[in-house]
């Protein structure tokens, strides 16, 4: 009886306060004989060189079941095509190879030597993979930022300025140098207008410095600001920006202003 009493105690406790560890939404079904493995990409189009090199990428790995441990993630021997998109319909592509460049990159992955992405153009990755469904997914790339108003306030130590609507971009990462240091501002783009932005700086303690502004699309900005939530026993579905498979493909633009104070 005191087992059983116990037991009621215990069953009113949980139910009457919610705990951290209470299980959350759980899948309607879990069947772990119906996993079926799909590529897992992270690509970026993006028009700056490396020593001449084109530093689009695409990074390409085998997504695995938790009832396994593969020694290897990296996939070396998939097709991987970027296709140029016009009204829906391919007008050019080229195939990207598996490598680094001789090292001139720190990991391997898919790239091309000539090919330097077009702001306004669409383009579409194409991953295939035997024992894998066929990844897709496209991105157009974002207008180089424009910048209006850009202003340096020395008695209040602030740098302001405004950036130029663009439909293509969900997010600013925004990085100004002022001698030796470097001050960062993530700022999402505005819905109607143009975005304003307004560094706070420690002195102008140097006469030079830089404004860099990195644009991304707006599948790159989901990617970058996807809220990640961790509740034990909780099942989470897929996160995905592309079609059969998991991860993200996206594009970025970048602008680069030199500055005096």
């Amino acid at each position: 009886m005191l087992i059983i009493s116990v037991g009621f105690v215990l069953l009113g406790f949980f139910q009457c306060d919610k705990l951290f560890t209470d299980f959350g939404p759980q899948p309607i079904l879990d069947d772990k004989n119906s996993y079926q493995p799909m590529l897992n990409v992270f690509g970026i189009l993006r028009p700056d060189e490396q020593n001449g090199m084109p530093m689009s990428f695409v990074h390409l790995e085998e997504s695995y079941s938790v009832y396994t441990s593969p020694d290897t993630l990296l996939i070396p021997d998939a097709s991987v095509k970027i296709f140029t998109m016009e009204n829906g319909t391919a007008t050019d592509s080229v195939a990207f190879e598996f490598t680094s460049y001789n090292q001139l990159f720190e990991t391997q992955s898919y790239r091309h030597q000539t090919f330097i992405p077009q702001p306004g153009s669409t383009y579409q990755v194409v991953c295939k993979k035997e024992g894998y469904p066929e990844l897709t997914s496209r991105t157009t790339m974002p207008q180089l930022p424009r910048v209006l108003n850009l202003t340096t306030h020395l008695n209040e130590k602030r740098v302001t300025f405004s950036i130029v609507h663009d439909s293509l971009v969900g997010l600013y990462d925004c990085y100004l140098e002022v001698g030796e240091k470097v001050y960062t501002k993530p700022v999402r783009r505005s819905d109607e207008g143009n975005t304003d932005v307004q560094f706070q700086v420690d002195d102008f303690d140097d006469n030079d410095g830089a404004l860099f502004i990195y644009a991304y699309d707006t599948k790159l900005s989901e990617y970058k600001t996807y809220n990640i939530t961790i509740k034990p026993n909780s099942y989470r579905t897929d996160y995905s920006t592309v079609e059969n498979g998991f991860g993200c493909f996206g594009s970025l633009n970048i602008l680069g202003i030199p500055l005096s104070f």
